[in-house]
């Protein structure tokens, strides 16, 4: 028999792939499923992102965020938090947990208590060690929080540097994925003659919201072929203005790994390449922009397998013992 209204509460710091059992669990057992995200001002993840990542995860439940200031559950505390769930889940009839406080809250407000793979055999380990360690526990994070924990390695630099064929190559070898470069497949589907300064917007617009849904598919690592420094760069060049939006975006956004693609490779002529005869001059505007907003990068050099062995290197200097 179903449970009138059921109750899950936890600090999902990280949401794991054990949580999303607890709650699917809980909602297949109850009519209505009420989840608390309880949160302390001082938390390492933002309670009002981890609130995000379990009302998109589950969007038939009420998610309510929880900000009171109450320690830890101890029979202390035991009278603060019957009336934190009292105040904020008042009809809840079943409370749905993992662990033996789940039992004791129950007691106390009088309602049902089931417990959900006590004994960790589905998920054995607890959200503390995927905190302390989301690389090497990586496969028990939600696909959700992915994203916030994932190293963003950025393959920058001007035209004809071989960018995207590095970017697919590491992504290959860390079995991830990589990020396309937004831009190229809109001038190949608007083509390039038809390019006008409206388009600037939409292209960082769509970089972003592709970095951000691959990001979830990426293993540890995500590769990205170009971001909004370099529309930013084209922008200027190309039009003599940058939107705000874009500026905006340029500023905030940053990544773990900068590698900066250098011009010794052959130019490669391309419908969307028009600057083959200004490279020296785009490497040192591309490098500008990185001092000047004092991003460090690596400079990746050579020709086939030493550039992409200078990549890895790079990389592996970077995350070390992540990338196990």
């Amino acid at each position: 028999m179903k449970a009138r209204h059921g109750l899950v509460l936890g600090k999902f710091m990280p949401l794991t792939t054990g949580h999303c059992h607890l709650v699917e669990s809980a909602r297949r057992q109850s009519a209505q499923l009420t989840i608390l995200v309880c949160s302390l001002a001082n938390e390492p993840i933002d309670g009002h992102l981890r609130t995000e990542w379990m009302r998109e995860t589950f969007p038939d439940c009420e998610v309510v965020h929880v900000t009171d200031e109450v320690p830890g559950f101890s029979h202390e505390t035991s009278d603060s938090w019957r009336a934190l769930i009292r105040r904020y889940a008042p009809a809840a009839d079943t409370i749905f947990t993992s662990d033996e406080l789940g039992e004791t809250l129950a007691r106390e407000l009088g309602i049902v208590h089931i417990k959900v793979d006590k004994a960790r055999r589905k998920f054995p380990i607890s959200a503390a060690e995927v905190r302390q360690n989301p690389m090497k526990h990586w496969e028990f994070l939600a696909p959700v929080a992915r994203p916030y924990f994932a190293h963003r390695v950025l393959v920058f630099g001007p035209e004809s540097t071989g960018k995207t064929t590095l970017c697919r190559q590491l992504a290959a070898r860390f079995s991830t994925v990589c990020v396309p470069e937004f831009a190229r497949e809109f001038y190949d589907e608007k083509g390039i003659e038809n390019a006008v300064y409206d388009d600037v917007e939409r292209i960082a617009c769509g970089q972003q919201e592709s970095e951000e849904r691959l990001a979830r598919q990426a293993n540890r690592l995500l590769f990205c072929d170009t971001d909004a420094i370099t529309t930013t760069i084209y922008s200027r060049h190309y039009y003599g203005k940058v939107p705000l939006f874009l500026a905006q975006l340029a500023n905030r956004r940053r990544y773990n790994l900068t590698l900066f693609c250098d011009i010794d490779l052959p130019w490669e002529s391309d419908p969307q390449r028009d600057l083959g005869h200004r490279r020296d001059e785009f490497r040192e505007v591309f490098q500008r922009e990185l001092r000047s907003r004092r991003i460090a990068f690596t400079t990746i050099c050579g020709q086939g397998e030493a550039r992409f062995q200078s990549a890895i290197a790079a990389i592996e200097n970077q995350f070390g013992a992540d990338l196990c």
